[in-house]
């Protein structure tokens, strides 16, 4: 039955005796009575007065035993705990109001455990109290996993949450398991009851990089334990976090102190015993290697503890069994006093591998006591070329334990690189000799360059993303240094071999590691904004993206579709030019096309591609590199639609002077002005202005004609807008060159349908296609209508992600269909212009961020174009509604010169102008590429001295050479004999053709009809013409020539027939009629034909 607070005190001020360890001592019926029963044997020493281990002393008769927070309660011992509980909750208030973190394991792999420690002196029901665990994960500011805590807690317990995949250590003092994806050592771990936060371990909405603290008391791989001092959480998750203000931290995956918790703060002062926590340094080593073990030792306190003494049993590496540890700067001891006591033990040979426990028992001289262990693991010593394998990845599981040995070759931020001395690799050639040791901070000093180590680890590997090879690497590594100032073994020199268009993806594998050169390369991708770029080797072709999807992307594709795979051009290398420790502060800038000499280094992978770090480089020598490119002047013929990926201009009236100067100067001297410009990436309507007005008003000295361009934008938000700059400076006829007619934004608010074909939250076009009409006048008085369609399709960015999505299954399928939808709907809209008025020349312009061939995951401009890719050919494949196929303009350019970016040292086209069928038969078509920006290093975009780099993407222009522009004048002369022939006689004719017109004659045809049969026709003399085999026509017969090249205005050409003449009546004649034609405009007309002939005289045939 339950008792009063004062009944019970009275029992204790009755019987001081101590309780023995072990004992479980309740109130009996009769309050004069306590019934202690033996639980756990008798460990416990009686003289010394402890339960359970814990220092329960006898009190006076005037104080009753009321145990504080400084006792130590478990929840798996409560039989012997109960009675010290019931006295905590009558002892009065607590030295913590409120649970509050008291442990925090990141140890290895799914090793993680969170223990929460009831302070508040009352039994703690958590799912009553709204009790919860959040995650906050790299800097987020809402939680990535919220674990809401369930059971309850008694005073001075602790309540433990484990992830469901720990070691059994763990998993034994767990009260609560999850499964889900845990935190890291860089992210917040908050304790809340309701929504108020109880405690945050970390800063909400900050990630420190890899972890906050350093050392042991690190949040990244160590255990955390809350000092004995502190009880109260820290409720500001916002502040900045030192874990080593509040917390204690042992080395990774020790669990020895999960599940209970010491706290002092309510200052009972009740006795405690000495703790201890046991280290080895390394805790993996091979038999026969040294390892420094060390416990660290806190004293017991009222009274403190005298008399230190510490013993392990090392009998299990071949050890005594009682060795003495020391704490006198003896041994291995680094500083005498300060409570680490160590051994410099060595392991014996052939001592079994595996993890290894050695007991450690502690003594103070007030007769108490305290138990440990130290954790080493044995292990194999295996060579790098065994760890690395041939190609890449390791043949061995991940996390195995091993000691490897090497020389230091290089150093990194957050790790170094070890390789086989020379004479110790294994001969293989496909195996690699050269391993990444990851420190996660920066490297030890001990691992200086040329120093031979033996390394312990684990096995383990880096990958950035799916996408692409594992890095094999070293982890929760130690190191011994056997020799310094070793030779570096010999570079690898990289050839044809590895470094080729036919070479397999992974040809590199067998170098990684390695150190390794390249005598001369050539920069196919300039140099970014960290002095990273990419090389091939001299004489390769400059690389390009080829179609299909990529051959190391992880998006599962179904086997019954042939869709093509890009090999993602093995011949490339990429640089990082201050890769390791020892590089220089700035950055190695080289434009594409740079000759490259002397490149050494370390061989990597990273960012799915194998990567040359640099070190040093005082023996690195360029030269040579990209240039400036206009595009070719414009004629009065020419109408020209440019498009420019602007890169994020913005701020209205207040645009950057210097951006401004260099855009300025390319649209005036290497755009040459278009009469009208696609913006792609604008900020807005004031800032579409500004620009124009700097060209116009030539501010910056680069644009001595004015354009008068007037700016054109509709859309009412967004910082990447779509917009139009037009000419309107006067043609020669006093009209506007451009008149614009009406501009259109399309597809305003219309939804993304999701995959069951309903309309979802988001748009379809974060961008809306924007349409512009209009006329061009010609400095002749012709004018020319045209159509402009600007886009600016959804970015490559996430269409092969793995990432989840609720609706879509991932964000890759949400990219994939949505790139999908655009391009239909913009074929419905291209199909829906044309059907209105087939005539007028279209124009689509913008960047597609898709390619001119399918990408193996969506053919966007395949199906814009109205060519899509078959069904099997492509993962999501697309209907188009166009029934007349566009016709691409970069059909025109040179295959080396088909790209407006430089993407991971490839180069690839993601602007396109794709022109219509009305287009092609009004003009001549020719597409034109600025070269201003993507071949240039990522520097230059702040050096306003020169005109690149103004944005990643190189402008393009579409030019229609429009005939009727010209003004020419075609005038023919056709001459015969002057008198009469005889049958049988061959008869020249010629026929003279002149251009009498101020402008030259485009596709000038002369077509000839013959007062003779087609077998008449002997000989045509007609140099700079092609003419066509005669065909018959009536009683005569026809053919046409066609000039090689346009006639300039005065050219004048003679063309020559001989024919056979041939009398079948009495008054046959023999004789031509030529006239001319040309797409130009002809200003006379009665001049364009002539005829000659004479009669045929003879004997007429039968």
């Amino acid at each position: 039955m339950p008792c009063s607070r004062a009944r019970w005190l009275g029992v204790w001020l009755m019987r001081p005796a101590p309780v023995r360890k072990g004992e479980v001592c309740h109130a009996g019926a009769a309050f004069s009575d306590i019934d202690c029963q033996l639980r756990h044997g008798s460990a416990g020493d009686p003289s010394k007065g402890r339960a359970g281990g814990a220092p329960v002393r006898s009190t006076p008769r005037s104080t009753p035993f009321l145990p504080t927070q400084a006792d130590t309660m478990r929840k798996r011992t409560r039989p012997y705990a109960r009675l010290a509980l019931l006295a905590l909750a009558l002892a009065g208030p607590a030295g913590a109001a409120e649970l509050f973190l008291s442990e925090i394991v990141e140890g290895s792999s799914n090793n993680k455990a969170v223990e929460v420690f009831n302070g508040s002196g009352a039994e703690v029901d958590l799912a009553a109290g709204g009790y919860r665990l959040q995650f906050f994960f790299n800097g987020n500011t809402s939680p990535g996993l919220t674990i809401p805590l369930a059971g309850t807690v008694a005073a001075g317990d602790v309540h433990v949450v484990a992830h469901s995949s720990s070691v059994a250590a763990i998993l034994a003092e767990a009260d609560q398991t999850n499964g889900s994806s845990w935190f890291n050592g860089d992210d917040a771990i908050v304790l809340l009851s309701g929504d108020t936060i109880l405690d945050v371990a970390g800063q909400i909405g900050f990630d420190p990089g890899s972890q906050w603290g350093s050392g042991l008391s690190s949040t990244a791989d160590n255990t955390l334990r809350r000092k004995a001092g502190i009880c109260a959480g820290d409720t500001d998750g916002s502040d900045a976090f030192d874990p080593a203000l509040e917390w204690d931290g042992y080395p990774n995956d020790t669990f020895d102190g999960l599940g209970s918790h010491t706290a002092t703060c309510a200052g009972g002062g009740t006795p405690t015993d000495p703790a201890a926590s046991g280290g080895a340094s390394p805790a993996s080593l091979a038999a026969g290697d040294p390892t420094l073990l060390t416990v660290d030792v806190t004293p017991g306190a009222n009274p403190e503890s005298t008399g230190l003494s510490v013993t392990a049993d090392l009998g299990v590496i071949g050890g005594s069994a009682s060795q003495a540890l020391y704490d006198d700067g003896s041994h291995g001891d680094e500083t005498a006093g300060d409570l680490r006591f160590s051994f410099l033990a060595t392991v014996a040979e052939g001592t079994p591998p595996g993890p290894k426990s050695l007991p450690v028992s502690v003594e103070d001289g007030e007769g108490r006591s305290a138990a440990a262990s130290i954790a080493l693991s044995v292990v194999a010593k295996v060579a790098i070329a065994e760890i690395q394998g041939s190609g890449v990845g390791s043949p061995l599981p991940l996390g195995t334990e091993l000691v490897t040995e090497g020389i230091v070759t290089a150093r990194r931020a957050n790790g170094y690189f070890i390789q086989s001395a020379p004479g110790q690799e294994d001969g293989d050639p496909a195996t690699a000799e050269g391993l990444f040791v990851f420190t996660s901070a920066p490297p030890p000093a001990a691992a200086a360059v040329g120093s031979r180590v033996r390394v312990a680890g684990r096995v383990g590997q880096f990958r950035r993303t799916p996408h692409g090879f594992p890095l094999t690497q070293l982890t929760n590594s130690s190191l011994t240094v056997i020799a310094t100032g070793e030779a570096l073994p010999p570079p690898v020199l990289l050839d044809a071999s590895v470094l080729a268009p036919d070479v397999p993806v992974d040809a590199l594998g067998r170098y990684q590691g390695m150190r390794v050169q390249v005598p001369t390369a050539v920069v196919t991708g300039p140099s970014n904004g960290f002095g990273d770029f990419h090389v091939t080797l001299a004489g390769v072709p400059r690389p390009a993206r080829e179609p299909g999807v990529a051959v190391l992307d992880a998006v599962p594709l179904p086997p019954e579709k042939a869709i093509p795979r890009f090999d993602r051009n093995p011949e490339r290398l990429r640089v990082e030019s201050r890769g390791l420790a020892d590089a220089p502060a700035d950055n190695l800038n080289l434009d594409a096309g740079a000759l490259v000499e002397g490149l050494s280094g370390v061989l990597y992978y990273d960012r799915g591609d194998f990567t040359l770090l640099m070190g040093e480089r005082s023996g690195v020598s360029h030269s040579g590199g990209a240039q400036v490119r206009a595009v070719p002047a414009a004629g009065k013929e020419d109408v020209r639609v440019g498009s420019y990926n602007i890169q994020n201009l913005s701020g209205g009236a207040a645009v950057d002077p210097a951006r401004l100067a260099k855009l300025s100067e390319v649209f005036c001297q290497y755009l040459r002005l278009p009469d009208v410009v696609g913006l792609i990436e604008i900020g807005d309507l004031a800032t579409a202005q500004r620009l124009a007005q700097a060209i116009n008003d030539d501010e910056f000295g680069h644009c001595p004609d004015d354009p008068q361009y007037q700016a054109h934008l509709l859309a009412a938000s967004g910082s990447q807008r779509l917009g139009f700059l037009v000419k309107t400076a006067p043609a020669a006829t006093g009209e506007p060159r451009v008149q614009v007619l009406d501009v259109v934004e399309h597809f305003v608010g219309e939804p993304l349908l999701d995959p069951q074909g309903n309309a979802s939250s988001l748009v379809l076009f974060d961008r809306p296609p924007l349409h512009l009409s209009a006329v061009v006048n010609g400095d002749n008085g012709e004018d020319y209508p045209l159509e402009v369609l600007l886009n600016h399709t959804l970015s490559l960015l996430d269409v092969n992600s793995l990432n989840g999505n609720a609706t879509w299954g991932t964000l890759g399928e949400r990219a994939r269909q949505k790139r999908r939808q655009q391009a239909e709907r913009l074929s419905q809209l291209v199909e829906a212009i044309q059907s209105a008025d087939p005539s007028p020349p279209l124009v689509l312009i913008g960047d597609y961020n898709a390619f001119e061939f399918s990408d193996g995951y969506v053919d966007v401009i395949g199906i814009i174009s109205g060519k899509p890719a078959p069904a099997n050919e492509v993962l999501v494949p697309g209907d188009s509604a166009v029934t007349v196929p566009l016709t691409n303009l970069l059909e025109t350019v040179p295959a080396e010169q088909r790209y407006s970016y430089v993407f991971e040292g490839n180069t690839q086209s993601l602007d396109h102008a794709l022109v219509n069928a009305a287009a092609l038969a009004s003009a001549d078509a020719q597409l034109y590429h600025a070269r201003v920006n993507a071949d240039f290093a990522a520097d230059l975009a702040a050096d306003p001295t020169v005109p690149v780099r103004s944005s990643d993407h190189d402008p393009l222009v579409a030019e229609l050479m429009v005939p009727r522009f010209l003004d020419a004048d075609l005038a023919v002369k056709v001459e015969g004999p002057f008198l009469p022939v005889r049958d049988g006689q061959l008869v020249p004719f010629l026929a003279l053709v002149r251009n009498l017109g101020a402008d030259r004659a485009v596709d000038a045809v002369l077509e000839l009809r013959l007062d003779a049969l087609a077998d008449q026709l002997r000989l045509v003399w007609a140099p700079g013409w092609t003419c066509e085999p005669p065909v018959a026509d009536g009683d005569g017969s026809r053919l046409s020539c066609r000039r090689d090249a346009d006639l300039a205005a005065g050219e004048s050409d003679l063309l020559g027939l001989i024919l056979e003449a041939r009398r079948h009546s009495a008054r046959q004649t023999i004789g031509v009629a030529a006239t001319a034609d040309t797409r130009s405009r002809d200003l006379r007309t009665d001049n364009d034909a002539d005829a000659d002939g004479t009669r045929v005289v003879g004997k007429p045939r039968r």
